[in-house]
C-alpha cells in the first residue's frame, strides 16, 4: 500500500469516526478501530521493508491499542472500573511496546552527537518529565483508590519511557516519532484530568482526535513512499 492512499483512507475513516459521532456503542467500537486496523494493513504490506525487529513491537501495540479502545466503550454501570483497568492494561502494554521500537533505534554511539543535537533531546526529555509530573500530581491529589492509584503510576511510567525513548532514537523522519509521542501523552493526559480532577470542555473530542494523529505519526514513516 502506497503511502498517498494510506493517507486519503485514513482521513475519511478519521471523518467518519466523528460523523457518526452519536451512533451505537457497537457502531463506535468498529469506527474508532478501524483507522488503526487500517494502519496495522499498511504496516503488513510493508513488512518487508520494515523488519521483524520494528514489525512485531508496533504491529503488536496497534493490536492492543484497538483493544483498549474496546476495553473503553464499556466504562458504564457496574462495570465501570474493570473497563477502565482493562483499558489502562491494554495501554501500558501497547506503551511497552512502542518503547520497545524505539530502544532498538536508539542511537548507540551517542557520544558523537553534535551539541545542537543534544541539546534539543535533553531539553525535550525535560519537558516530558516536567509535564507527565504536573499531570502525575492532579491526577494522584484527587484520587482515594489504591488501585486507581497504582494503575496511573503505572501507566504514567511508560508514558514517560516511550516519550523519552522516542526522543533519543536516530531515524529517518524523528520528528513525527517524537510528534506522535508527544500526542499520545496529551490525549492521555486529559482522560486522567477528565476522569479523576475536573471536567474538561470538549473531552472525547480532544482526546479521540489527539489519538488517531498519535497513532498516525507514530507508524506513517513505515508505510511504502
Amino acid at each position: 500500500m502506497r503511502k498517498p492512499l494510506f493517507l486519503v483512507l485514513w482521513t475519511v475513516l478519521f471523518a467518519l469516526y466523528f460523523i457518526f459521532w452519536d451512533c451505537p456503542n457497537a457502531v463506535r467500537i468498529v469506527l474508532k478501530a478501524l483507522p488503526e486496523l487500517l494502519i496495522i494493513v499498511a504496516i503488513l504490506c510493508n513488512r518487508k521493508a520494515i523488519g521483524r525487529r520494528t514489525l512485531v513491537p508496533v504491529t503488536a501495540a496497534l493490536v492492543l491499542s484497538v483493544l483498549g479502545d474496546t476495553a473503553g466503550e464499556f466504562k458504564f454501570g457496574e462495570i465501570i472500573d474493570i473497563a477502565f483497568i482493562l483499558q489502562i492494561a491494554f495501554f501500558v502494554v501497547a506503551q511497552v511496546c512502542y518503547t520497545v521500537s524505539f530502544v532498538r533505534n536508539i542511537e548507540d554511539k551517542w557520544w558523537k552527537m553534535t551539541r545542537r543535537e543534544a541539546v534539543l533531546k535533553i531539553a525535550g526529555i525535560l519537558l516530558i518529565f516536567i509535564y507527565i509530573f504536573f499531570v502525575a500530581s492532579k491526577v494522584f491529589a484527587a484520587l482515594d483508590s489504591i488501585v486507581f492509584i497504582i494503575a496511573c503510576a503505572v501507566y504514567m511510567g511508560t508514558l514517560l519511557a516511550s516519550g523519552t525513548t522516542s526522543i533519543l532514537q536516530k531515524r529517518k523522519g524523528l520528528a513525527l516519532f517524537v510528534l506522535g509521542a508527544m500526542f499520545f501523552i496529551f490525549s492521555d493526559s486529559i482522560i486522567a484530568i477528565n476522569s479523576f480532577v475536573e471536567p474538561v470542555e470538549h473531552p472525547r473530542a480532544i482526546i479521540m482526535s489527539t489519538y488517531f494523529i498519535a497513532q498516525l505519526l507514530l507508524n506513517v514513516n513505515l508505510v511504502k513512499k
